[in-house]
């Protein structure tokens, strides 16, 4: 038995390794050194008795005076209980990194430390997260600890995973049920592509940056991501036609107080249902008239929210969301967006 380092494993070994691998994560695969440009790479991987057994993706960073920093995002990706393994191949890493004039290597593998439904937080951790811990250690790895400030990580510690399985629909909790009858009354719908929709996604961004007081990303990283993954990256956008909603707001309107004007004044249940049907019909009919203030009075479709995906293995991850605020009350976040990014996917998770 015997154990060889290479730093250039070809795209479709490495994918290939990465893609089967249990710890399988999008930053971790070859095309994203080509998403993060401003870095230099390298594909590094451990053979043991000629089958590849460990890759990292590893991304330069140059600094002052000729030093330089290793990343690893989500990796590396091999079995992380496998001590033997883990230790040479951090041995040889360090030797790559001693000749580069790296002063430290960072890397944040994407070991689920605790799974946990949303609303049932809690800080147990399993008992293999001490075994991982334990042989990154005897690397000489320093853990930073269980952080729970953003800032103190580059990858986001906690993520929300769905996982995808036959008949979701009717799993989902009576609250949300709700809100997904709330679109489907409004009629928003969902179309998918890639390059065609980069100005709406790019659109539906901004705004969210603005809202939230934050920086996301530009249309020409945008283009990158989904010209570096053809096959998996897909953006989606939710639309509305605010032209026929308000059309059939006016008609409902002219119904409800021929209906109002008919109805005998001692029902006053009846009447009073009708008036919160009325006073409810003016509110969007308000809300349809401040749109179209901005987009026109036109018979066409609106984005109103949008997701950029990228399904790579057997995962999908929703990298980056925007959602115009005006629509909120359409629930586009809700159904169909993310209920056709399921079906869309079929298996595996997101």
């Amino acid at each position: 038995m015997s154990y060889l380092f290479f730093k250039d494993i070809n795209q479709e070994k490495f994918d290939e390794f990465v893609k089967n691998h249990e710890c399988c994560n999008l930053l971790q695969s070859y095309n994203w050194a080509k998403v993060k440009k401003n870095w230099n790479h390298m594909y590094t991987g451990v053979y043991k008795d000629n089958e590849l057994v460990a890759t990292g993706l590893v991304l330069i960073k140059r600094l002052p005076l000729s030093f330089c920093m290793y990343y690893l995002p989500r990796g590396p990706i091999m079995d992380y209980k496998d001590k033997e393994l883990v230790q040479y191949y951090f041995e040889q890493l360090k030797k790559l990194a001693k000749q580069d004039h790296c002063i430290f290597i960072k890397m944040d593998p994407a070991i689920h430390v605790n799974d946990y439904d949303s609303k049932s937080y809690n800080t147990h951790r399993y008992e293999e997260t001490e075994t991982y811990l334990d042989i990154f250690k005897s690397c000489k790895a320093i853990h930073k600890g269980y952080t729970m400030h953003i800032s103190d990580t580059v990858q986001p510690r906690f993520q929300s995973n769905v996982y995808s399985y036959e008949n979701i629909d009717e799993t989902l909790p009576k609250h949300t049920k709700r809100l997904i009858k709330d679109a489907d009354r409004r009629n928003v719908q969902i179309i998918h592509g890639q390059g065609e929709w980069l100005d709406e996604f790019s659109r539906l961004v901004e705004l969210t940056e603005s809202r939230k007081g934050v920086a996301l990303r530009d249309k020409g990283y945008f283009k990158t991501l989904l010209e570096n993954y053809p096959e998996g990256g897909v953006i989606f956008l939710a639309t509305c036609n605010v032209y026929k909603l308000n059309k059939e707001a006016k008609i409902k309107k002219v119904k409800l107080e021929k209906e109002i004007a008919q109805t005998c004044e001692n029902a006053k249940k009846k009447l009073h249902r009708l008036e919160d049907q009325l006073r409810s019909v003016d509110n969007d009919i308000k809300e349809f008239k401040e749109i179209f203030s901005e987009f026109g009075q036109e018979d066409k479709d609106i984005a109103i929210a949008g997701i950029l995906s990228i399904q790579y293995g057997n995962t999908c991850e929703m990298l980056y969301a925007g959602m115009d605020e005006r629509f909120k009350k359409f629930m586009p976040q809700f159904e169909p967006l993310i209920t056709e990014v399921t079906r869309f996917l079929g298996t595996g998770f997101y």
